[in-house]
């Protein structure tokens, strides 16, 4: 059965991978109509989301820039410098006039009947009940909602947090009117969140949650600047400006190595050392994994579940017609990935819009093949 459609394609997201796919969505395919539902009320993603002091890339920007608007600055961004230049590269392609902002993706249903996408659409700007819900109908869906809750960061267990007394925050919500001027501040993590923090909260203590002297610093090596894991088995972090350096060298910051018993509405008791007493704990503890974001899918009136079916190329699920994720490097630049799987949607939507109703990985054999038991050996 044919059906009107609102758009031959929706793109979910417009940071980094979103507008990066519409680039290339106008560039490839020309003749097909699309949308950006973007949830949030600007342009940017992560770099619209994240707010924190000294909040900058840990990539360089000449590959985590896109190769079709060079970047010009230089090699280390703050972060308003990043949303600056993804707002710039919407604009000049025009990719902001295809999307609608505040618009957040709660629903997105399949049908084998119509060969349609039904995506739900809550407008979170109008105060209107009437009008919040909105259905739009399209061939194809392009996720480009990166890889992390945008709604609740991976919650650390803490014993006693919710007993401080002072300010507890984390760095992906963090309040505008914050004044960390003059208090003592806990920076509770060892990623490169941490780094960022310090750099910019000059008066503070940081407590590494894994558990010597580097020359110059005060700071012993042993245990603080001796990871678990080797090199490259997780990102290193990088201060290019050595302001982290510095900032220890001042002899205002100190670091902690060890594992906290808890925290009392004074303070952190570690389980070795002194008890700290912060006015302000930051728990830069890390994001919460989830994959499309929060929107339910359904194929035929059933819930898809993500994690019941392979992967296709990195970008598509066996199962799940017309719809491709964009996702980009976790070992590189994001940006770089992004661009790969862009183009790769768009050399499938080519051949898809041929009079092919329905596009998806077939996994027949998939399971035979991949996973067969296999004897396995530690080395």
């Amino acid at each position: 059965m044919d059906v009107p459609y609102d758009f031959d394609v929706v793109i979910v997201g417009a940071g980094i991978a979103g507008i990066c796919t519409a680039y290339r969505l106008q560039e490839r395919c020309p003749k097909l109509s699309y949308c950006i539902l973007e949830g949030r009320h600007e342009i940017g993603g992560t770099w619209s989301l994240f707010q924190y002091p000294g909040i900058r890339s840990d990539s360089d920007l000449y590959t985590y820039s896109f190769p079709w608007r060079p970047w010009k600055g230089k090699t280390i961004a703050t972060g308003a410098q990043i949303l600056g230049y993804l707002k710039d590269a919407a604009r000049e392609h025009g990719l902001d006039k295809h999307t609608r902002l505040n618009r957040q993706v709660d629903n997105m249903s399949w049908s084998n009947t119509t060969g349609a996408w039904t995506l739900e659409v809550t407008n979170t700007a109008t105060a209107d009940t009437t009008a919040k819900t909105e259905r739009i109908r399209c061939r194809f869906v392009l996720l480009s909602t990166g890889y992390y809750d945008y709604e609740t960061p991976l919650q650390a267990k803490i014993p006693g947090l919710e007993d401080f007394q002072g300010t507890v925050v984390h760095p992906q919500f963090w309040p505008k009117d914050l004044d960390f001027r003059g208090k003592n501040v806990v920076v509770v993590g060892s990623a490169l969140a941490n780094l960022h923090h310090l750099s910019a909260v000059r008066e503070c203590s940081a407590i590494s949650d894994q558990a010597g002297t580097a020359a110059g610093l005060g700071v012993s090596i042993e245990p603080n600047f001796t990871p678990k894991y080797e090199p490259f088995d997780q990102n290193l972090c990088l201060t290019p400006d050595s302001d982290f350096y510095e900032i220890l060298r001042q002899g205002k910051t100190s670091i902690k190595t060890g594992y906290i018993d808890r925290v009392t509405p004074k303070g952190i008791r570690l389980q070795t050392g002194p008890e700290l007493q912060p006015d302000i704990i930051v728990t830069a503890t890390g994001l919460k994994l989830r994959f499309g974001g929060s929107i339910r899918i359904s194929v035929d009136g059933r819930p898809f579940t993500l994690s019941e079916h392979f992967v296709w190329k990195g970008c598509m699920l066996d199962s799940l017609p017309n719809c491709v994720a964009i996702i980009g490097y976790y070992d590189a630049s994001w940006t770089l990935g992004t661009d790969i799987s862009a183009k790769m949607a768009c050399r499938l939507l080519n051949k898809a819009m041929r009079g092919k109703k329905k596009t998806m990985p077939n996994s027949k054999g998939w399971r035979q093949t991949t996973m067969a038991a296999k004897e396995i050996v530690l080395v």
